[in-house]
This record gives C-alpha cells, structure tokens and sequence, in this order.
C-alpha cells in the first residue's frame, strides 16, 4: 500500500480509506474498499466483498491518474489492515493456519459469504 500511496502520490486515499472504516466498526471484519475515478472526481465504496455497500464517499477533485483503486481492509481483531489485493492473498496464505478464535468465530458467523470472498485470491 505504501508503495501505491507514494507512486501515485494517493496518500490521501489510504487516510479516507481510514476515517470511514473507523466509522463503519467492526461488525464484519473484512471490506473492499473500491476507488472509482471518473474525470477530475472519484467516488470510493466500501463493501463486504459480496456486493453489500457499507459507506460511499465522494472526492470533488482528484487528480489520481488510475481508473480505478481495489483496497482490502481486514480488521485483526486489534486494529484496520490496509493492504493491495495481492498483499491480502500472501497475508491470508501466511496466517490462515495461525487464525484466531475470535477470527475463526467470526468467519463461521459471516460462512454464508465466506466462497466469494476466499475466490478474490484465486485469479
């Protein structure tokens, strides 16, 4: 994310990205934050990964020079984890065996949009 954020000079995507998911909670521990721009302005959604739209943002003016930004946040049970959709499959690869009770409970609550989600890492 660092490196998007310094390339495309979008630090202030990951900020908006912050604010709004501190505002939406906890409840379901992952969102796909999507960046759409269109012109000079952009419209960021922040959804479960399986359609259902928690908070939408709109930006005025943006000069990000990508038609579009996919971010995954993962909430680890202390604190957001932003991370690129292939940082979220190498993250998910490495801890999946190391997963929490808590993470683990939540997964089993949230099983009935677990498939889509887990098929975000297989292209």
């Amino acid at each position: 994310v660092k490196y998007l954020a310094e390339t495309a000079a979008c630090f202030w995507l990951i900020d908006a990205a912050i604010s709004h998911l501190l505002e939406i909670g906890t409840a379901d521990w992952f969102v796909l934050v999507r960046t759409e721009v269109s012109g000079s302005s952009a419209v960021m959604i922040y959804e479960d990964g399986n359609g259902l739209e928690h908070a939408r943002q709109e930006i005025g003016h943006t000069d990000l020079q990508l038609p579009s930004v996919d971010l995954y946040a993962v909430w680890d049970s202390q604190r957001w984890v932003i991370m690129l959709p292939s940082e979220y499959c190498a993250w998910t690869r490495r801890t999946r065996p190391f997963l929490s009770k808590t993470l683990l409970l939540l997964a089993w609550a949230a099983s009935t949009s677990l498939p889509l989600r887990r098929q975000l890492c297989k292209a």
